[in-house]
């Protein structure tokens, strides 16, 4: 690793790529280590989203670092700057734009990137919603350099965790950023004393997920009862503005939001399909799954407060009532 050695160790240059808090932090744990932050790279601000990164950035700004707001990390105008620049290091964090080559050659030490999964498994995007849809029971975090593949450079700091039985899509995408500052920390002082040692993936053990809304957002009535209150977790982000889907199931052609899932004991098969209404209960519908019964606490799409009983009687659900088509 390059760097200039001073009375008070090693001091490097670096850019740092990021957004959200995590972003924040991570550039905090620079500063504190008295680094040579050079620049920080943030996205433009996003109205969809809502993504402003008003305390990214006023962190730089008061610690006299200048500030890209880009579209492409890759744009050719802004390559330019990057060279000036001269980073030893840049850290990419929670800044999702896909870098190519002559991006990845610029740092003098190569490009690390926070994962928020346990590489080489849930690569790709979500791997935390998809986790708790596939019933882990353990999560991770990793950081690695970055090459043009996603997600497939060697890890140079990793970490390990338990997903909890009553875990969201919310709770968990923090605990890995929770964990992922902490471990920032150890990487970093790694980098600093030269202790780097990258372990390189095993490409056979991969699993990579699409930037896509698992299953459409849409509970299948065939999933076992499980299944489905892990699918309604994994993609509950409440309070904030869901990035992929609110849970919903179909009633007809009409789509309705399910805010909360809970498995109930199975008293029998009630001589029911997968998706039937057996019993409509002020705090939900009871319905059958493909094995087992769950009770589905409803709300409509166009509000986020839960009704069930409103939405039963707007969208006429009744016992015996088929949802899921």
């Amino acid at each position: 690793m390059a760097g200039e050695v001073t009375g008070e160790g090693v001091r490097m240059r670096f850019v740092l790529a990021g957004n959200e808090r995590i972003g924040c932090e991570c550039l905090r744990t620079l500063l504190r280590e008295n680094q040579q932050v050079v620049g920080v790279i943030t996205d433009l601000p996003n109205s969809r989203s809502k993504l402003e990164n008003k305390r990214l950035k006023h962190l730089a700004h008061q610690s006299g670092i200048r500030v890209y707001e880009i579209a492409d990390i890759n744009d050719p105008g802004f390559l330019g700057e990057l060279r000036l620049l001269a980073p030893d290091v840049l850290f990419n964090i929670a800044f999702l734009h896909l870098y190519k080559a002559p991006v990845l050659g610029i740092p003098a030490s190569g490009c690390i990137n926070f994962h928020p999964g346990p590489l080489p498994k849930y690569g790709g995007m979500n791997g935390w919603v998809w986790a708790i849809i596939n019933g882990e029971s353990e999560y991770g975090v990793a950081f690695h350099y970055m090459k043009e593949q996603i997600d497939a450079g060697d890890i140079i700091g990793r970490e390990r965790f338990s997903i909890e039985q009553e875990e969201t899509g919310l709770s968990l995408l923090m605990k890995c950023y929770d964990r992922g500052i902490a471990l920032f920390g150890n990487v970093l002082r790694d980098i600093l004393e030269n202790h780097v040692a990258p372990v390189a993936q095993d490409m056979g053990e991969r699993s990579y997920y699409y930037n896509r809304v698992p299953f459409g957002g849409l509970i299948d009535t065939q999933w076992h009862a499980a299944k489905i209150c892990d699918f309604v977790r994994a993609m509950n982000f409440t309070p904030f503005p869901n990035p992929l889907s609110p849970p919903m199931i179909a009633h007809g052609s009409t789509r309705l939001v399910v805010a909360k899932a809970e498995v109930l004991p199975d008293t029998g098969d009630h001589g029911c399909i997968p998706g039937e209404v057996v019993e409509l209960k002020p705090e939900g519908v009871v319905m059958k799954a493909g094995n087992g019964v769950i009770m589905l606490t409803l709300s409509n799409i166009s509000g986020p407060s839960a009704d069930t009983a409103g939405v039963c009687a707007t969208s006429g659900i009744v016992r015996g009532s088929i949802l899921g088509c």
